[in-house]
């Protein structure tokens, strides 16, 4: 049963994701811009999530405020976090981790722990 219910608001949030994807690209949906830490809003996310609880998640990064929309960016991180975690076995760590080095340009990557 609680299967179920994880599998449905997962389906719930891939809809809303689609719905809102189509609105991006007519124009209709405008984003909600605010200053936010991303390190806080991925803590956030790993901290709130079921399907995380029995999992170890490193997140490695300096605080970084930028003005995104945090709703938005929550969807995203999940999403990513969801994936990795689905398709890796449960004793392997998951880490969220600012890249160092000139070609990565600030970016943000989702990587394994070992």
């Amino acid at each position: 049963m609680r299967q179920l219910g994880t599998n449905a608001r997962k389906l719930d949030r891939m809809v809303g994701v689609l719905l809102e994807v189509d609105r991006l690209a007519d124009g209709t949906l405008r984003l909600n811009r605010r200053r936010t830490d991303l390190r806080a809003l991925v803590r956030r996310v790993v901290e709130d999530s079921p399907d995380l609880a029995n999992r170890k998640v490193h997140v490695e990064a300096e605080k970084v405020v930028v003005p995104v929309d945090p709703f938005m960016v929550e969807e995203m991180v999940d999403t990513l976090l969801s994936n990795a975690n689905a398709r890796t076995q449960s004793r392997v760590d998951l880490g969220v981790e600012r890249p160092r080095g000139r070609h990565h340009r600030g970016g943000r990557r989702l990587r394994r722990s070992r």
